[in-house]
């Protein structure tokens, strides 16, 4: 089984590698890590649990 981890950018030490900053409104990093997942496991089912802040990012995704 694979998990996919995201780690918001300059959240928990992490770097800034682009000019982008984190906001929780924002689930285009989720996006990208469904987008992969789906692609690597076409046939596969996808679920996704979101904690507190988590689970407002996973709302904002599913409901665009």
């Amino acid at each position: 089984m694979d998990v996919a981890f995201i780690n918001f950018r300059g959240l928990g030490g992490a770097k800034l590698l682009t000019p982008k900053l984190y906001t929780s409104f924002s689930y285009l990093d989720v996006q990208e890590a469904v987008d992969y997942l789906q692609k690597k496991y076409p046939t596969k089912d996808l679920y996704a649990i979101g904690v507190s802040m988590g689970g407002n990012v996973l709302a904002n995704m599913i409901g665009f």
